[in-house]
Parts: C-alpha cells; sequence; structure tokens
C-alpha cells in the first residue's frame, strides 16, 4: 500500500511540475479567480449585474455571469502558446 502511494504522490508532483513549468497553472489559477471576481464584483457594483441578459431555452443567465465568461474566453484565446 504504501509503494501504491507513492507512485501516485511522484505522479501527482510531476504533473504539477509540467504545469507550473509551462505556465499553465497559474493561466488556470488567474483564469478561475479572475472569473469568480469579475462575476463578485458586476454582481455587488453594478446595478443591471443581477438583470438577465441571455435565455437560452428556459436558462436565464445574468450580466454578472456572461460578462466575466466572455472576457476570460478573450483572454484564453490570446495567450501565446508555445509550439
Amino acid at each position: 500500500m504504501p509503494l501504491i502511494f507513492g507512485f501516485i504522490l511522484l505522479f501527482i508532483i510531476y504533473c504539477t511540475y509540467k504545469l507550473f513549468a509551462t505556465g499553465f497553472l497559474f493561466k488556470a489559477i488567474l483564469f478561475v479567480a479572475g472569473w469568480f471576481g469579475l462575476y463578485i464584483a458586476i454582481e455587488a457594483y453594478c446595478d443591471w449585474g443581477s438583470n438577465i441578459a441571455i435565455t437560452i431555452s428556459d436558462k436565464q443567465f445574468s450580466w454578472a455571469g456572461v460578462i466575466p465568461t466572455l472576457v476570460c474566453a478573450l483572454v484564453l484565446l490570446n495567450v501565446k502558446v508555445n509550439d
């Protein structure tokens, strides 16, 4: 059992290192934190933040959810990728 746990731990450390070395770890953290930060800021400080922006098949999305999603998607499209 300790041997399997050691291999799993080594795999997790290796994956974390690869994500760190390629810079994807920082991009993922900034993407998630940026989305939630924008969502909370728009919801708290804008009067129109909780208004409905889009309705798709009985599912309603507020401006506070649409704007951060679009911003984060556009940021991911503009991130430089080393081939």
